[in-house]
């Protein structure tokens, strides 16, 4: 029976450190770059990643930074005035009449129901471009009468 153990323990020790080895070698998780901003650390699983400030690692959020700030000029170049009391109480409505969306935060909600407006939008404009470009090709290949008709010039 000891000897059993002994072997049990001793390829579980094997098999742990050949896993370490493996992750370490063959699929860091980690990557590290040096470019004009200092040393980045990339999380290859999950995407994020972090620059080191000489004493600790930050966290990169650029992305989001700066599409809050384009969000922000873009209301400021809009013209359109929205009273927000209004536009709370028509989600209320909206979620009166739709009980599987009362959960849903209003935030959420408009942006939703505004990705699938406009994504109907642009089908329909590609549609109808689409089918008007496929007329005028019909058009270009259906023959057209010969002016002038029989006997004369």
């Amino acid at each position: 029976m000891k000897k059993e153990k002994l072997v049990f323990a001793v390829g579980l020790a094997v098999g742990i450190f050949l896993t370490a080895v493996f992750f370490q070698v063959f699929a860091p998780r980690y990557a590290t770059m040096l470019n004009g901003e200092g040393l980045i650390k990339q999380d290859r699983w999950s995407g994020r990643s972090w620059r080191y400030d000489g004493a600790s690692w930050e966290e990169i959020r650029e992305a989001d930074s700066r599409k809050e700030q384009i969000d922000q000029e873009l209301r400021k170049a809009l013209t359109v005035v929205i009273d927000q009391g209004r536009v709370t109480q028509a989600t209320n409505r909206f979620k009166e009449i739709f009980p599987a969306l009362k959960e849903i935060p209003d935030d959420e909600l408009l942006t939703r129901m505004s990705t699938l407006y406009s994504n109907q939008i642009m089908s329909t404009l590609f549609l109808e471009s689409y089918h008007r470009s496929l007329e005028e090709k019909a058009k270009a290949f259906t023959p057209q009468p010969v002016a002038g008709g029989k006997g004369k010039p």
